[in-house]
């Protein structure tokens, strides 16, 4: 049986991470139109409590999932082809 403290813990990280994409896409809506702006997007992962007590990332710890979200970082979205396009047309400073 899991303790209480765990469920709280689970709660409050899923909030802030919840925030923390509310942010990226406010962020992104608000920059829309700006020249130059890149999509971002939070990368989510599944987390777990490792033997020291700390929150880890993992995405082959199957046996240990239903232990909530964690944000891992944010990303930029952006085209391989069209980035490697715009670095071959424009000159080496």
């Amino acid at each position: 049986m899991r303790s209480t403290f765990l469920g709280l813990e689970m709660s409050k990280r899923t909030i802030q991470l919840s925030q923390k994409a509310l942010d990226i896409t406010g962020s992104n809506l608000s920059n829309s139109k700006v020249e130059g702006y890149t999509r971002q997007q939070v990368d989510i992962g599944s987390s777990y409590l490792n033997h020291t007590n700390y929150w880890q990332t993992t995405t082959s710890k199957m046996s240990l999932a239903g232990q909530g979200a964690i944000g891992i970082g944010v990303d930029q979205v952006r085209d391989p082809y069209i980035d490697k396009r715009y670095r071959e047309s424009t000159p080496f400073v």
